[in-house]
């Protein structure tokens, strides 16, 4: 699967389901949380038109409307730190009851802050699947589901232990998508 853009991607995939890596329990813990105002703000990506604007959410959580191609998708995104590099674990919005048998979760970005540039890069579904089939995800527990999902069923400091040890394979990660900060 090529990446258009990421937000394309999380938008589209969301909305009807399937490609995805997602996790049943999020990257985080009460310890790891960081909150950085930095992040605040809205930032867009020219080429698409991708527009995420980030809030202060409750607790340490941002909230966050990512719009692209004419949809909006409303989540809560918490920040973390994994081996030195800063992972956004993304998931729906809190607070607004899903739909019976509708199961919550998380996604990872891992993302890059340099001044008002915030590039962030999700999990490459396609290495991912391979990675699964050849036995690599050691320590992980996953399923498919019926959407072809890659759903990691691992608690979160299974998922922290493995993501720290699998920082430098880049291939486990999709094309960056880079968004700039509107002034």
């Amino acid at each position: 699967m090529r990446l258009i853009g990421l937000a394309a991607l999380v938008v589209a995939a969301l909305a009807s389901g399937g490609c995805l890596v997602l996790a049943l329990s999020p990257i985080y813990d009460d310890q790891t949380i960081e909150f950085d105002e930095k992040l605040l703000g809205t930032w867009e990506h020219a080429e698409d038109g991708t527009s995420v604007v980030i809030a202060r959410g409750a607790w340490r959580s941002y909230d966050v409307a990512w719009s692209a191609r004419g949809a909006t998708l409303k989540l809560t995104v918490y920040a973390t730190w994994i081996g030195g590099v800063r992972f956004l674990d993304v998931a729906s919005e809190h607070g607004v009851d899903a739909a019976p048998l509708v199961v919550p979760t998380h996604a990872a970005l891992r993302t890059l802050l340099a001044g008002d540039t915030l590039t962030v890069t999700g999990f490459d579904y396609e290495w991912w699947m391979r990675a699964a089939g050849q036995g690599k995800l050691r320590g992980l527990r996953y399923a498919v589901d019926g959407r072809k999902n890659l759903v990691l069923t691992s608690p979160t400091s299974a998922l922290r232990e493995w993501i720290a040890g699998s920082l430098r394979t880049d291939e486990a990660y999709s094309e960056p998508l880079t968004l700039v900060r509107r002034h």
